[in-house]
């Protein structure tokens, strides 16, 4: 009868022994899913930057070529001016 006792004082123990086991077990499982999971979210980050990047870069070139537009522009307008001016001076 002893022996029964004996063995009844140990089963907590052995039980905690193999929750905590568990407990971490499944903790590392946790953080290996958390890790795939924050490395996907990473990946999307940088894929949706890259697309920004590309866009801004884009952006750049496009106002490059209208800035040449636009001083192409003003160099014919001064041009017109110009010669509306000197039309006025000859009284035409």
């Amino acid at each position: 009868m002893n022996d029964i006792n004996e063995l009844v004082g140990w089963i907590p123990l052995i039980a905690s022994l193999f929750a905590v086991i568990y407990a971490v077990r499944g903790g590392k499982r946790t953080d290996r899913q958390d890790a795939a999971k924050d490395a996907g979210q990473l990946a999307r980050i940088e894929t949706t930057l890259e697309g920004v990047r590309n866009g801004v870069d884009d952006i750049r070139i496009e106002m490059r070529s209208q800035q040449k537009q636009i001083n192409g522009l003003d160099t014919r307008v001064t041009r017109i001016e110009a010669r509306l001016e000197i039309d006025e001076m000859k009284g035409e």
